[in-house]
């Protein structure tokens, strides 16, 4: 099953699009990319959602012993 989701931040009681997570399951495995909005990359508040999606054009892709990139699994606030 595939899936694709807009990943947002709040800042400020403002949200910012700041990409899309494609995340899918083939073979019993499952696996992510990430890419940021090309309108995220030019915000002069802009920052990477953690090391593993440094800021940059093109699209980022789990290694094989990941399924989700560390920063997206864990995104809810702890309240």
């Amino acid at each position: 099953m595939d899936s694709d989701v807009l990943v947002y931040v709040d800042l400020n009681g403002t949200p910012h699009l700041v990409g899309r997570l494609w995340a899918r399951r083939r073979k019993g495995r499952d696996s992510a990319s990430f890419e940021y909005d090309k309108d995220w990359l030019a915000n002069p508040i802009r920052f990477s959602l953690e090391p593993a999606l440094q800021l940059g054009p093109g699209p980022f892709h789990t290694p094989a012993s990941k399924p989700l990139f560390g920063a997206l699994g864990d995104s809810t606030p702890d309240r």
